[in-house]
């Protein structure tokens, strides 16, 4: 859903000459960490997840959106060297509107209220990442993993919700057995508990007290 200043930029840039379509495949990297930047992508009802991989190679899922609407790339438009901060994975079919560095910086300097928006958009981006970086780095995977789920939980309204372990550990930066291992304690402490095919918050109480919320 278009919200505040990705709506206003997602249908001004969509105006704008000089672009072309393109297409992803699920699995497909838009925007790929470390590489220089063609420009931005305009995507409309997109599934995607955005990444940073560390220097010993871990992944680190930093968000990842269904349905977004909305640019892609828009961090690296004034980086002096152009390479993406962070990847962009399509995990479905993505089509998009691409601009390139050269016409998206012309269009900004022609439209001052279109630069304003990004830099609020750029602003907001940057205080997400790097919030969320920051938990991964001063929390323990088992914080992390329990602030997860209580999230899931509630998002249910207190009921049974499903998960993808592989798709968690993803999330936090570990490994599909570090993650099990952390989930088995959990359920161990009867702070969860399987129900089904998926999963239940068994004592609120307690989890809310280890996340001290």
């Amino acid at each position: 859903m278009l919200q505040n200043c990705d709506a206003r930029i997602y249908h001004r840039l969509l105006t704008i000459p000089g672009g072309k379509p393109v297409r992803y495949q699920a699995g497909d990297v838009i925007c790929f960490q470390g590489r220089e930047s063609c420009g931005v992508v305009v995507v409309s009802g997109a599934d995607i997840k955005v990444q940073y991989i560390s220097a010993a190679g871990r992944k680190y899922t930093i968000v990842q959106e269904d349905n977004y609407s909305g640019v892609l790339g828009e961090m690296e438009l004034f980086s002096e060297t152009s390479n993406h901060m962070l990847s962009v994975i399509a995990v479905n079919p993505v089509t998009g509107y691409q601009l390139s560095r050269a016409v998206m910086r012309d269009a900004l300097v022609k439209m001052p209220d279109l630069a304003l928006d990004f830099m609020t958009l750029m602003s907001n981006r940057y205080h997400s990442t790097v919030t969320q970086a920051m938990v991964n780095i001063l929390y323990g995977l088992r914080f992390n993993a329990l602030q997860r789920l209580v999230a899931q939980a509630d998002a249910a309204g207190g009921e049974v919700f499903v998960i993808s372990q592989e798709v968690e550990a993803e999330r936090l930066g570990t490994s599909s057995r570090a993650y099990r291992r952390i989930l088995k304690n959990l359920l161990d402490d009867g702070i969860v508990q399987r129900a089904g095919d998926g999963f239940r918050i068994a004592n609120p109480e307690q989890a809310r007290a280890e996340l001290q919320i």
